[in-house]
């Protein structure tokens, strides 16, 4: 292999993708990071690189430093230059609406209705979760009377002599 030049890992990525007419997606079809963003190898950078980053760069603009590509077709493994903005990693985080941590914290109220707002919220011992103190407070109740017998209701004891 002395003397070849290698192929630019952007010409072997081209053949390494399918185009979905329906979503307009750029599909990858090769190996992907333990987190499902698309990885190709560079053999002159001599590691992996994103293939989304690739892309991204050769047919929009080199992505600021400190900046991550999101996925406006919501799609890990599309490579389209024109579903990815590049946006502060933070921002990444919380831009994805369908992500659960989002959903959640979009929620107002529990699913019995009482409100998550002033003296009815309560956190875990994390302090990341929230909990209804209403709820909560009827889940203690019905375990406090599954625990503990009224004096009403015990049986007396009877004492053998």
């Amino acid at each position: 292999m002395a003397g070849r030049h290698p192929r630019p890992a952007l010409d072997r990525a081209l053949n390494l993708i399918e185009k979905d007419k329906k979503s307009g997606c750029w599909l990858w079809l090769a190996r992907v990071s333990s987190t499902g963003c698309p990885l190709i190898w560079s053999q002159t950078r001599g590691c992996d690189v994103s293939t989304a980053r690739l892309f991204y760069e050769k047919h929009k603009e080199e992505i600021p430093k400190g900046m991550r590509l999101w996925h406006q077709c919501g799609n890990r493994r599309c490579v389209n230059p024109d579903h990815m903005v590049p946006l502060a990693a933070y921002m990444t985080l919380t831009k994805s609406l369908r992500s659960p941590s989002v959903q959640n914290t979009l929620k107002t109220h529990c699913p019995k209705g009482h409100p998550y707002s002033g003296d009815n919220l309560k956190f875990d011992k994390t302090g990341k979760n929230r909990l209804c103190r209403a709820c909560r407070n009827e889940r203690s109740r019905i375990a406090m009377r599954a625990k503990y017998v009224p004096v009403s209701e015990r049986k007396e004891s009877t004492e053998d002599s």
